[in-house]
């Protein structure tokens, strides 16, 4: 979710649950609506909560280094109904290909990277770094909870 979606998701509860509890509001509401409506409201402020824990926990994770290599380069796609238009990045390592039939295919990236211990594992690579990332390659791998976050080749 976008900074900037999550950020009015967030005020407009506020202020939704502030009108409710000041009473600002001049219609007469039955108790079960007002329960339904504070239940509403609770959900979506929990949700919220959750959804920054989340997100903050995953921030605190550290950025981790280790010389590796390009074991394998998959692309994962999957198609799903929309309305025509172009390629456009989705900003989650994905690209969406919409086509002129009106079905749509979300185009994402994988890389499985071996460490000089032996151990493999698989991120998500954007699609701006699939070009620099060939199997066999040996370099330093930067990576933090199944994201790559760069290759820098040796």
């Amino acid at each position: 979710m976008k900074a900037g979606i999550l950020f009015l998701l967030i005020v407009g509860t506020l202020i939704s649950l502030l009108i409710l509890l000041v009473g600002g509001v001049s219609i007469t509401i039955p108790k079960a609506d007002k329960l339904i409506i504070i239940g509403t409201i609770a959900f979506f402020v929990l949700s919220i909560v959750i959804i920054l824990r989340k997100w903050g926990y995953k921030l605190k994770l550290p950025v981790q280094e280790a010389s590796a290599v390009v074991v394998e380069m998959r692309t994962e796609t999957e198609e799903y109904s929309t309305v025509p238009g172009r390629a456009t990045p989705t900003g989650l390592g994905k690209y969406k290909l919409q086509t002129k039939l009106g079905q749509s295919v979300l185009i994402g990236h994988c890389a499985v990277f071996e460490f000089d211990t032996g151990e493999r594992i698989e991120l998500k690579v954007k699609a701006r770094d699939v070009s620099i990332l060939r199997e066999g390659m040996r370099g330093t791998l930067t990576y933090r909870q199944g994201w790559m976050k760069g290759f820098k080749p040796s």
